[in-house]
């Protein structure tokens, strides 16, 4: 039957690459839904159903650091990181000209809140940095998120051997943590940073 084909296409993993999406507004280009999606990469699209769950109900029981690891192994310039807690155990790494770009909410001071983008940090002995760029990337910035740190030792994000970096809206949670750490770093944009605790 043609109708049923099309539908199986349609619903088809590339089924998106089927569909045409037109911009409104004089002069705008034609492309598919599929195109327009990919615009912006989301680390929900690299975890499974279990773990969004996990993330959206503030759980964070889950590890999720090689799912966002992927996400920003796609190269994107911008990752989006949804409302909710994401578990991490080991160091994310940025590339260069990255932006990790979260939900901010007017009070982010307890730290487990689903209304903004937390990265829950606990991490193996050996992993000290909840976010860092990749060797020499610059141009990385991290924007509207928190982060909660559990140790003394541990560090929030920590920019090394690199350049024009921007650090906007974030939120370090912990006791005695160390919120930034900057090595051999120049040009680096700092606005709108809480230490609750750190």
């Amino acid at each position: 039957d043609p109708v049923w084909d099309i539908v199986n296409d349609l619903s088809s993993s590339s089924g998106s690459s089927l569909i045409g999406y037109l911009p409104s507004g004089t002069g705008a280009v034609d492309t598919t839904v599929q195109g327009k999606l990919r615009e912006r990469v989301s680390v929900f699209d690299f975890m499974t159903a279990a773990q969004i769950s996990d993330v959206k109900s503030g759980a964070a029981t889950l590890d999720v650091t090689a799912s966002i690891q992927a996400a920003l192994d796609t190269g994107a310039a911008q990752v989006f990181f949804p409302a909710g807690r994401y578990k991490t155990t080991s160091t994310i790494r940025i590339s260069a000209f990255q932006t990790l770009m979260g939900v901010a909410e007017s009070n982010q001071s307890d730290g487990i809140s689903t209304r903004h983008s937390s990265i829950y940090f606990r991490p193996s002995a050996s992993d000290l940095v909840a976010i860092k760029n990749k060797v020499s990337a610059s141009g990385c910035s991290i924007r509207d998120m928190a982060i909660d740190l559990n140790a003394n030792t541990h560090y929030g994000v920590q920019f090394s051997t690199t350049y024009g970096n921007v650090i906007d809206g974030l939120t370090f949670i912990g006791t005695y943590a160390i919120g930034i750490l900057l090595q051999d770093t120049y040009v680096c944009d700092i606005h709108r940073v809480n230490m609750l605790g750190v």
